[in-house]
């Protein structure tokens, strides 16, 4: 459990920093930078459910103190969800589930937890990713949200005095790093390194292990029945780097390039991608192990927009 601590505190955004013109405790969750698959591959979902449950109850605890220091009571938080960095890579299936779950525990456990949740830096993805969440969010939540748009860090200010706020979201604070996200008391996330996965880990069950032995390459071909498919990548490596790319085969048999072949540190980070496919026919995913000295073991995942599709 040490160690899941120790990637959640680290890697899984989210933290209590100042409060809002109604003296609610303000929780900022960073989400669209939250390595939804790094963290699932390094903490068993139940642990991350358990820290989100401490946070609520630490935010229970603010507010209470919070009631003891003015005289009147406080029982509610607000929420800032910072949703930069939000894309098509963190509608991953199971990061989904685990937020479904996270929404349920609230519901459930905290009623009436939240006074209001401001929703930031709204990328284009959000419809999607909002539908897909949305059926486990309680009427009252979805009552909460409010978007702010392209002025929102003035915006904001009509809920969090800028006294209270990090500067970065329009604010005057900073930390004693000088930080302007303040990022000594929240956490932003980050990519989780492969140094805290477990390789048996039941999010790793989708994956396919190989040997790439020294100057290498494994070809895998994918076919895309309907234009407007995903087509999804996920891949670790042991014993170094490693080339990747992908081929668009055509009609006559002639390979296109479809994404670039470049170097991949994934023996340092999980590597992750998505391409829309917007021909149909055959695709073609390399791995190349360039290396004349050492072999390199390879864990994969090839899959569709249709997640439970795997190579």
């Amino acid at each position: 459990m040490a160690k899941s601590l120790e990637v959640l505190q680290k890697y899984y955004p989210g933290n209590y920093f100042g409060f809002d013109r109604d003296n609610r405790p303000v929780f900022y969750d960073a989400i669209g930078q939250c390595d939804f698959f790094g963290i699932l591959h390094a903490v068993k979902a139940d642990e991350v459910i358990e820290y989100r449950r401490n946070l609520a109850k630490e935010g229970l605890r603010l507010a209470s103190q919070r009631s003891e220091e003015l005289g009147f009571k406080v029982t509610q938080i607000t929420v800032v969800f910072d949703l930069d960095g939000l894309s098509l890579k963190s509608l991953w299936k199971p990061g989904v589930v685990l937020i479904n779950k996270i929404s349920s525990m609230y519901v459930k456990e905290f009623p009436g937890y939240t006074n209001k949740v401001i929703c930031v830096n709204v990328p284009s993805v959000f419809p999607v990713a909002y539908t897909v969440v949305k059926p486990f969010l309680s009427t009252d939540i979805k009552n909460q949200i409010i978007i702010l748009k392209a002025n929102w860090r003035v915006e904001i200010q009509n809920h969090i005095h800028p006294d209270n706020l990090p500067e970065y979201y329009g604010g005057t604070c900073r930390d004693k790093n000088g930080s302007p996200k303040c990022e000594q008391f929240i956490c932003y996330g980050g990519k989780v390194p492969n140094i805290y996965f477990n390789i048996e880990n039941t999010e790793f069950e989708d994956f396919q292990s190989t040997t790439l032995t020294r100057k290498s390459k494994l070809t895998l071909k994918k076919e895309i029945k309907f234009p407007g498919t995903f087509l999804q990548w996920q891949f670790m490596t042991e014993n170094g780097d490693i080339l990747f790319g992908i081929n668009y085969l055509g009609l006559e048999g002639d390979s296109q390039n479809f994404v670039a072949h470049s170097r991949k540190d994934s023996h340092l980070i999980m590597e992750e991608g998505v391409a829309l496919c917007e021909e149909a026919g055959d695709y073609e995913i390399v791995f190349e192990n360039d290396s004349w000295l050492h072999n390199k073991q390879l864990f994969y995942n090839i899959y569709t927009s249709e997640h439970e599709k795997k190579k």
